[in-house]
């Protein structure tokens, strides 16, 4: 699962920069230009850090994507109530959800699989910035992630605030979702990997068959 599938839900989506960049170069960066911006911030996270998206499938189609980082890599994060994020903790960049298609179940399973992906590369914990809307309703909420996903699936309030709680899920702990990540997903899941690296084509899987890949790790 490469960027140019991600630029085939930006018709749809839209494309979001919000804190991947400052938010100078957002304002000057023109929606034509998005897609490439987005696969810049993709390649030079892998390049510096490691794999930093999971992608959900369904019949061969991209229908919802996470994509997470170190806080060092979301210099646009400053404008959050809540911020900044803790330093030893990963947080979720961008939880996209295609409409009508993806639903919040389907963002349940890749907070999963993001947090096993995490875990086994012993990161102590993931954050997230939540808010009481779906971001599957506009493109500029899909860095705030629902509070009651953000329940479900295991994170906790660390720093309260009534639109934007910073929630925190510690991976050294209680894992609530392992169980339930370990079970077979009804849909393919794929890491979000950027255009420029060879070989990042999904292998031919039916849809229905249960495979969650990860790609290489950081030195």
């Amino acid at each position: 699962m490469d960027v140019p599938a991600l630029r085939g839900l930006a018709p749809v989506v839209g494309t979001c920069l919000r804190w991947k960049y400052d938010w100078v170069s957002v304002e000057r960066t023109p929606p034509a230009e998005a897609a490439v911006a987005l696969e810049r911030w993709l390649g030079d996270v892998e390049e510096h850090w490691g794999v930093c998206g999971q992608v959900l499938e369904v019949d061969d189609e991209v229908v919802a994507y996470v994509l997470y980082a170190p806080p060092g890599f979301l210099p646009g994060m400053g404008d959050v109530p809540t911020a900044p994020a803790s330093p030893d903790a990963v947080v979720v960049a961008e939880l996209c959800l295609l409409p009508g298609t993806a639903g919040l179940a389907d963002a349940k399973h890749l907070l999963q699989v993001m947090a096993r992906d995490l875990h086994g590369r012993d990161v102590q914990a993931v954050e997230a910035f939540g808010t009481p809307r779906d971001p599957s309703t506009e493109a500029t909420d899909r860095c705030l992630v629902p509070i009651e996903l953000l329940d479900a699936v295991g994170f906790t309030t660390h720093r309260a605030h009534d639109t934007t709680p910073r929630m925190r899920m510690d991976l050294r702990g209680a894992r609530t979702w392992k169980t339930e990540v370990e079970q077979a997903l009804e849909r393919l899941v794929g890491v979000v990997r950027p255009a420029s690296k060879p070989g990042l084509g999904s292998s031919a899987v039916e849809p229905r068959t249960p495979l969650v890949r990860s790609g290489p790790r950081a030195p």
